[in-house]
Formats: C-alpha cells, sequence, structure tokens
C-alpha cells in the first residue's frame, strides 16, 4: 500500500526532466528540496490518488495524480513522476 511507504519516508523523486528530494511526514506534512529551492506543503491519499498541495513555488496549488507501487519501496505517480524510497534521513544533496 502506497500510505505505509510514504509515512515518514524520504525519497528521490524524479521525472524526464527533474530530480528532487521529499519528506512525507505522517501528519502530512510535506517538505520537497530542489534546484528551485526547499518548499513546504502537506500530502493527503484517497485510496490511490496522492494530492499535494503547496502555497508557493513552482508547483503551488493542490495537484492530484494517481499513485501506484512500483517496486518493494518506490512508487509511480501520475504519468511520469517515480519517487524511491531512502534507506536512510541522509540528504543527497
Amino acid at each position: 500500500m502506497a500510505e505505509t511507504i510514504l509515512n515518514n519516508g524520504y525519497f528521490i523523486g524524479y521525472d524526464a526532466n527533474h530530480r528532487f528530494e521529499a519528506f512525507f511526514g505522517e501528519d502530512g506534512s510535506l517538505t520537497i528540496y530542489s534546484d528551485f529551492g526547499e518548499f513546504q506543503g502537506h500530502w493527503t491519499l484517497v485510496g490511490s490518488i496522492l494530492c499535494v498541495e503547496f502555497p508557493s513555488g513552482p508547483r503551488a496549488g493542490r495537484h492530484c495524480e494517481p499513485i501506484e507501487r512500483e517496486g518493494p519501496m518506490s512508487l509511480h505517480v501520475g504519468d511520469s513522476l517515480f519517487l524511491a524510497k531512502l534507506a536512510s534521513a541522509l540528504r543527497l544533496s
């Protein structure tokens, strides 16, 4: 289940053009670390739909996409975004 993987998880996220790091807090908090800066937001999961909301930044607003498990510790979000869970909280950049 995606929620089990997301809760209190650090991830590397990537699509065709970008790479970022993310922390999904069990309380619904979301922090994105990218080349564009650090952004605080919130996440919710309803069934197989992941919604994220940011008050500012390049992805400001609410965005919802289908999410599915891609492997034991990775997720596929929407058409092109992948999230791979990190084994530790050590940031890569």
